[in-house]
C-alpha cells in the first residue's frame, strides 16, 4: 500500500511540477512502450473472425442478376498479427473469386462448399472453417417477349360534344420486353396503353412512352409508340322512324296505336342531309309482350352507319284490344 502512495506521490509530483518537460517525458514513455508492445504483439498468431469480400464470376451475356449478390463472406482463420491486420483493415486486399457454371440454375451455395476454393486464395492464412452456412443467389435468364400495344378508348377522355371519328393508330402496334424471365414471364401478351390528355376536342396525335416505370431491369424497344386518331363535334339528334310490327293477330285483335317512335342519336353536322327515316328499322315483336302489363319493347335493329349511340325514347309500347 505504501509503494501505491508513492507511486502516485511521484506522479503527481510529475504532472504538477512548473516545468512542461517532466509529463511530456513520462507522455513520450508512455507511447514508446505502447508502441513497442503493438508491434511485438503483431509477431504472434492469433486465430479471428473476418468478413472478407467475395466476388462471384459467371457468364452474365445471357443472365440478369435480379437482386444484388453477396459481397461478403464470414470466416475463421488463423494468421499472424500482421497478415491479420492488413485483412481485418482491407490493405489492398483482392476478393475471394467463386466462379459460377450456369449460375441461372443455382439458387443457393453452402459455405462449406467453397472450403477448398477459398484456401487457396489465402496462402497467408491457414482457413479453420467458414461461418456463413449459405450464399443466396438470384440470377436469371434473360429472356424476351413480343406483345402488342393496345389502346383502351374508353379511357380517351373526350371534350363534350366529341367523337372520335376514325380508327385509333398505333405506330409500331408490338414492342419487345427484355430482362429477367420471372418478369417477363408475368407480362401479358398485349399492353393497354391509356390517352393522359382530358378534354380532346380535335385530331390527336401524340408519343407516349411505355417504358416500365418501376424496374430498371427490364428494357423495351421501342421505347415509346405514336398514337393517332381524328375527332369530330357531334349533335344529338331526333328522329321519328316508322314502327315495324311482327307477329301481332291478323285479325286485329291485339294491336298498339302507336305508328312512330322517336329515336335519339348522335350525328355529325356533316352528316344531317343523309338522314332519312327509312335508313332506320324498329321493331315491335308481339310474342315478346310482357303478360304482367302488356306492353312490348320496341327493339332498334338496323342504323345507318353515320350515326351512333341511337336508342329508343318509348321504352315500352302498350299493346291493346283491337276491337
Amino acid at each position: 500500500m505504501t509503494k501505491i502512495k508513492n507511486t502516485y506521490s511521484w506522479i503527481s509530483k510529475i504532472f504538477a511540477s512548473e516545468k512542461k518537460e517532466s509529463w511530456k517525458v513520462v507522455l513520450l514513455c508512455l507511447i514508446a512502450a505502447t508502441t513497442f508492445w503493438f508491434f511485438n504483439a503483431l509477431n504472434d498468431r492469433y486465430t479471428t473472425r473476418l468478413n472478407y469480400p467475395i466476388q462471384f464470376e459467371f457468364d452474365g451475356s445471357d443472365v440478369v442478376v435480379v437482386e444484388k449478390l453477396p459481397s461478403k463472406i464470414r470466416l475463421d482463420v488463423t494468421g499472424g498479427g500482421w497478415n491479420l491486420l492488413r485483412k481485418t483493415l482491407w490493405f489492398n486486399i483482392n476478393p475471394l473469386k467463386v466462379h459460377i457454371d450456369q449460375p441461372a440454375e443455382r439458387k443457393f451455395i453452402i459455405g462449406a462448399s467453397l472450403l477448398p476454393v477459398i484456401s487457396d486464395q489465402i496462402d497467408e492464412l491457414t482457413l479453420n472453417y467458414i461461418i456463413t452456412d449459405t450464399l443466396y443467389l438470384r440470377i436469371e435468364k434473360r429472356v424476351s417477349k413480343t406483345v402488342a400495344v393496345t389502346i383502351d378508348s374508353a379511357s380517351i377522355k373526350l371534350a363534350p360534344r366529341h367523337r372520335i371519328s376514325s380508327s385509333i393508330s398505333v405506330d409500331p402496334d408490338s414492342i419487345t420486353f427484355l430482362g429477367p424471365s420471372s418478369f417477363i414471364d408475368s407480362i401479358n401478351d398485349s399492353l393497354k396503353i391509356d390517352i393522359p390528355k382530358e378534354g380532346i376536342n380535335e385530331n390527336y396525335q401524340a408519343t407516349i412512352s411505355v417504358r416500365p416505370a418501376d424496374s430498371d431491369l427490364i428494357s423495351v424497344s421501342p421505347e415509346s409508340v405514336t398514337v393517332r386518331f381524328e375527332v369530330d363535334p357531334f349533335e344529338v339528334y331526333l328522329l321519328d322512324v316508322p314502327i315495324k310490327k311482327i307477329n301481332f293477330p291478323a285479325d286485329s285483335s291485339r294491336i298498339i296505336r302507336e305508328d312512330k317512335v322517336s329515336v335519339s342519336f348522335y350525328i355529325q353536322r356533316g352528316d344531317l342531309d343523309k338522314l332519312k327515316a327509312e335508313d332506320f328499322e324498329v321493331v315491335a315483336n308481339y310474342r315478346t309482350m310482357a303478360n304482367a302489363d302488356s306492353t312490348v319493347v320496341p327493339v332498334i335493329k338496323q342504323t345507318p352507319d353515320y350515326v351512333w349511340n341511337a336508342s329508343v325514347i318509348e321504352k315500352k309500347l302498350k299493346v291493346r284490344n283491337g276491337r
